[in-house]
């Protein structure tokens, strides 16, 4: 392409953010004219050596000819966010969008149109994973954290056809009995290379896709038909529960589709619960309130997620046909703590009870948030005091110990036995600092930006580190990592053998090395001379974090 035209090109890839949404709110004819005055409005800045064109949906690109700097097409593309960023006026309706946008060059990005859109495509990804609304120019420098993102919204689209998506239940308890009166359906994703995927990963893309549609479809599916199964085992009769996303209560036949998936798996109507959150019927008041009441009318139960959180009012929280309101862990976590969100909880549940309404306790943690929500009559909790969530096998064994004698926080699961001790292992006064990244993916070479890492022990066999990216256990992944040790620069290649969840999308994991001889005799110098510094100390230009790894993480996950 570069030949072609003999001059260097940019490829700016325009995508708009959550515009479903509109097309699911306000429906195709609102979404049709937004798109064609955004189409107006790039029109109108395009100068000599710009091309717009649509690719398709929502997208967008602009392929600019004899580009001199690189600034130049930088605030090219800032102009493009913030033309799109004023306000569309359609058919009364105030509409507020935004665009991420990603970018890349020839010939140093591509020489082809093929190989131009994919890093443009890689480089929006990119965009979409920083937090949207933004501008990223492709490098092969992407960190491990945005071609993970990149790597799975490719591959979602195949997972439903693929059977690689799966249901988890988590318990409900009654907060006086210990009976355990209902489950919450919990997706799933076991990626081919990626291992376990965390939801919080893969539902954003799923609903800046449209996919949500087909996969939540098929979570109300399997999660009735399991219902079902553990109906048929003999076990007690109990509510399950399925989230639901607003693009899923706004789709024009979702009763139908209810309706069909009720009565082809034969689950009584009553043991089904549909959840929803406060953002479903934000601008979409009347259409959210007919759907609940018309479930009112065939016995389904209906729960607010999340309450406290979002937009409700007293008086919308009246209207709606609702039987469960479930109160945010963000108020159960400083509960005992914090006197304000001890005066929210309390008052919620008052407030259920007024309106003959049940209330939940998500995120109950401990025995002190148990007996304080119990004295306060909360009716039912949820959290990992009682249980993680689990396969549905196990929800076999909890149901067949009524009443739910022992509470997960006393039978916590150990960490894998893995050998992995053949070589000595320094465990460190304070984390090393490291420089992670990923070298060798489904065995081709990659080049990535690195993620700051903790080292916790370290030997001339591997090491145990910790961060905030879910990494697979997978031999075709090979790990680059970084430090200095003494005033000396390792590289330090190895694949993970073994994880552990610390806290919450924070994982600890355990690496094995793959090196020479001769390279192993130097680290195990090395490594003698910083067990013998550490003891009088920290020890000196070494990369220590003489802080507290977890809160380091957290801090790095809020900036990112």
């Amino acid at each position: 392409m570069t030949d072609c035209f003999n001059q260097k090109l940019a490829v700016v890839l325009i995508d708009l953010d959550r515009f479903k949404h509109v097309n699911d709110t306000l429906g195709h004819p609102i979404g049709d004219a937004l798109l064609k005055q955004i189409a107006v409005r790039l029109m109108s800045i395009l100068s000599d050596g710009k091309a717009a064109y649509r690719i398709g949906g929502d997208e967008f690109s602009v392929i600019i000819t004899n580009v001199q700097q690189q600034s130049e097409v930088m605030d090219f593309a800032d102009h493009i966010i913030k033309l799109i960023k004023e306000q569309f006026i359609i058919e009364g309706f105030e509409l507020n969008i935004t665009a991420s946008i990603g970018i890349s060059q020839s010939p140093e990005d591509g020489s082809t149109v093929e190989s131009l859109m994919k890093n443009a495509d890689a480089a929006l990804y990119f965009a979409k994973s920083k937090g949207r609304d933004q501008s990223q120019f492709y490098s092969s420098s992407l960190n491990v954290q945005s071609f993970k993102f990149f790597s799975l919204s490719n591959d979602l689209r195949k997972a439903l056809e693929k059977d690689e998506l799966f249901l988890h239940y988590m318990p409900r308890v009654q907060a006086q009995t210990m009976e355990i009166v209902g489950v919450e359906a919990l997706l799933r994703w076991n990626h081919p290379d990626w291992g376990q995927v965390s939801p919080a990963e893969f539902i954003p893309i799923a609903e800046e896709t449209g996919l949500i549609v087909p996969i939540g479809e098929w979570v109300l599916r399997e999660a009735c038909m399991q219902s079902r199964r553990w109906h048929s085992m003999g076990l007690p009769p109990i509510t399950v529960s399925v989230n639901f996303s607003v693009q899923q209560l706004l789709q024009r036949n979702i009763l139908q589709t209810i309706d069909r998936i009720v009565g082809e798996t034969g689950l009584p109507p009553e043991r089904l619960e549909i959840e929803i959150t406060e953002s479903s019927f934000i601008s979409n008041e009347k259409v959210v309130t007919e759907l609940l009441l018309e479930l009112k009318k065939r016995k389904i139960k209906v729960s607010l997620d999340d309450f406290g959180t979002g937009y409700s009012s007293l008086y919308l929280l009246k209207r709606l046909a609702l039987d469960t309101i479930k109160i945010d862990r963000s108020f159960v976590e400083e509960m005992m703590t914090e006197s304000s969100n001890r005066s929210i909880v309390e008052c919620i549940i008052r407030l259920a009870g007024e309106l003959k309404m049940q209330v939940v306790a998500e995120g109950v943690e401990n025995k002190e948030q148990f007996d304080y929500l119990r004295e306060q009559r909360c009716d039912e909790i949820q959290g990992y005091y009682f249980s993680r969530p689990v396969e549905p096998e196990s929800i076999v064994q909890l149901l067949s110990k009524r009443p739910f004698m022992e509470p997960a926080s006393l039978r916590r699961s150990k960490e894998p036995a893995v050998n992995r001790r053949q070589n000595f292992r320094i465990d460190l006064t304070h984390c090393l600092l490291a420089e992670m990244t990923i070298t060798m993916f489904k065995g081709r070479s990659i080049r990535l930006g690195s993620t700051e890492v903790f080292v916790r022990n370290i030997g001339p066999g591997g090491l145990r580190f910790m961060v905030g990216v879910k990494l697979p256990v997978n031999s075709d992944i090979l790990l680059k990592f970084k430090t200095r040790m003494d005033n000396q620069m390792y590289v330090l290649y190895g694949f993970i053998v073994w994880y552990n969840e610390l806290d919450n999308d924070i994982h600890e994991y355990g690496v094995q090395f793959q090196w020479s001889e001769q390279e192993n005799d130097e680290l195990v110098n090395a490594l003698h001379i910083l067990d013998t510094r550490q003891r009088d100390g920290i020890p000196p230009q070494t990369q220590i974090y003489v802080g507290d790894p977890m809160l380091r993480i957290k801090e790095l996950k809020k900036i990112n």
